[in-house]
């Protein structure tokens, strides 16, 4: 791989400055977020229900639909903190000397339309990846940029999203190579959280003090993963802003 893609921004230096992107001090407010709804969502919304043996077929189904229920509305409240702090942390890298109070009310002010980039970007890319993973990693790397569109460019949800679709036109490997790596990165890490993700599931149901260290070592983990996708992604997007003249706000 050269070491600048095709359309002129650097993906090894995108990557390295995603794994350092805590040396910029205004990302530890978003990253301290992350780790913060992990630890909560691990240690008291995604518990997992283990019945005795004996009761396995006595599961009523109005148990089951709550807990569905529960499950969904967790994950909802998740989704909605995760795209405020990811929202933070493009409007926090773009702008290094920014305060953090400004950066909190543009995001505020913006998410809105982020949270429904984030929507329907994120169902199209499931339901791609449903349909025999191709198509998934296709519209993942077509709809790369939309949050950054948002946040960078304040652009409406439609036009954020068409202009990521089209700005890869050309440029579309160069992309693949960055998603690639963010998301090989990703999987070892989630691969490694889940050895203690599983233990932690088996001392949930024995009740042991351990629960905790072990969901702030998987937290931990999930928040830098979250942080330097995101940065990564937004420093690639940058390098094309600055390289083709075009200014932050």
């Amino acid at each position: 791989m050269s070491k600048l893609a095709k359309d002129g921004a650097s993906v090894p230096l995108s990557i390295w400055r995603g794994f350092f992107a805590l040396k910029e001090r205004q990302l530890f407010l978003p990253f301290i977020g992350f780790f913060s709804i992990y630890l909560i969502y691990g240690l008291f919304l995604s518990k997992t229900f283990i019945p005795p043996i004996s009761g396995l077929y006595a599961l009523s189904l109005g148990t089951a639909i709550i807990d569905l229920a529960l499950a969904s509305a967790g994950f909802l409240i998740v989704t909605l903190i995760s795209t405020f702090f990811g929202g933070l942390i493009i409007d926090f890298y773009a702008n290094k000397n920014e305060r953090i109070w400004d950066g909190l009310s543009y995001v505020i002010k913006r998410f809105p339309t982020l949270f429904i980039v984030v929507l329907v970007t994120g169902v199209s890319i499931i339901l791609g990846f449903a349909l025999f993973v191709l198509p998934g990693a296709f519209l993942g790397v077509k709809f790369m940029f939309a949050q950054q569109e948002v946040m960078v460019h304040e652009k409406g949800a439609i036009e954020s999203i068409k202009s990521s679709y089209k700005s890869s036109k050309g440029k579309f490997w160069s992309r693949f190579s960055l998603l690639a790596v963010i998301v090989l990165i990703s999987i070892a890490a989630y691969a490694f959280s889940s050895i203690f993700s599983s233990t932690n599931n088996v001392l949930s149901y024995i009740g042991t003090q351990l629960i905790l260290p072990v969901n702030v070592l998987l937290s931990f983990i999930l928040a830098y993963i979250a942080v330097f996708g995101q940065v990564a992604v937004t420093d690639y997007f940058l390098q094309r802003i600055v390289r083709t003249k075009k200014t932050y706000k």
